[in-house]
């Protein structure tokens, strides 16, 4: 009601732009280079609670697990669980975690998300990269909405190959309160 009251007002006194309220975030998927992982906006995502997908390269390679450190501005969003059911922040795409306890870490500091998911022994078999998704998180925004660009950012990021730890490239797309 208030949004058709407020779209009236701007007709009747001749703005022709009127403003849309805001309604959330929006990200807009970066376009990688053949050798970058990627994060990628999931399909489920809606403006108030949006995930990210991790999409390794479709390189012929593999992994047993990733270790990531986003920062994020955490004035205008937050790191969220993907379902509410979930006890960490972030899940599993690829990788077989096994029975019992699976290594899969999750801690959130003054915006910055720090995860660890990994397969359990260098005898198990590798994920392949072929396979996609190799996990998801998701953030949501604060309260008031002002329309802006939040930054996004990976500060550190590897994978656990059979050699040990592998720094990866990560593209990152746009992420904004519209």
């Amino acid at each position: 009601m208030f949004t058709l009251a407020c779209l009236a007002m701007a007709v009747a006194f001749g703005c022709s732009d009127p403003k849309p309220p805001l309604s959330g975030l929006s990200y807009t998927d970066p376009t990688p280079t053949q050798s970058q992982w990627v994060l990628k906006k999931n399909p489920t995502s809606t403006p108030d609670h949006l995930i990210l997908d991790l999409i390794p390269p479709s390189d012929g390679g593999a992994g047993f697990g990733v270790g990531l450190n986003l920062t994020l501005d955490a004035s205008k969003a937050t790191f969220t669980p993907v379902d509410s059911s979930d006890s960490e922040l972030v899940q599993c795409g690829a990788y077989d975690l096994g029975s019992g306890t699976p290594f899969l870490k999750t801690a959130v500091v003054e915006g910055e998300l720090m995860l660890g998911i990994y397969q359990k022994g260098l005898s198990t078999t590798p994920a392949s990269h072929d396979q996609g998704r190799v996990l998801s998180f998701c953030l949501k925004p604060l309260q008031p909405l002002a329309a802006s660009v939040v930054p996004l950012r990976v500060k550190q990021a590897k994978e656990l190959k059979s050699q040990g730890m592998t720094a990866i490239n990560i593209a990152v797309g746009t992420l904004e309160i519209k």
